[in-house]
């Protein structure tokens, strides 16, 4: 068997995330979840696609929140998504406010909740 070459890649030529796709059933709901957490939504539609928002995860990373399609499988509950803001327990408390519940996460000072869709979403402080 030939052994795997490999080659050291610089950053420049590394593959780059651009977005990812988050299919919800109720897309109005968890559309007020991520503002809750603070994130400014942009509703946005795509030649004949559907209506979904989109809210940027990094610098060139954005998050889509579309709409199941009628029909289609269940979303995918595995998904972890992990958001640092600068007042966790103001966050904490609006998702309180909203009905979610919420526990300790595994650093201090973050917490874990779960999006109407089944997706754990843990906010961290983050460095002023």
């Amino acid at each position: 068997m030939m052994p795997i070459q490999t080659r050291e890649s610089t950053a420049k030529e590394a593959p780059q995330g651009s977005y990812v796709v988050l299919r919800v059933p109720e897309l109005e709901r968890s559309a007020n979840f991520y503002r809750a957490l603070g994130l400014e939504l942009t509703e946005e539609k795509h030649g004949e696609g559907p209506v979904h928002y989109s809210f940027p995860l990094a610098a060139d990373v954005v998050c889509e929140l579309y709409p199941l399609r009628a029909g289609s499988l269940a979303p995918v509950t595995g998904i972890r998504l992990g958001f640092a803001v600068l007042d966790p327990e103001a966050v904490r408390a609006e998702l309180a406010r909203s009905g979610y519940s919420v526990s300790d996460g595994h650093t201090p000072g973050s917490f874990v909740v779960v999006d109407p869709s089944g997706n754990q979403v843990e906010v961290a402080p983050r460095a002023a």
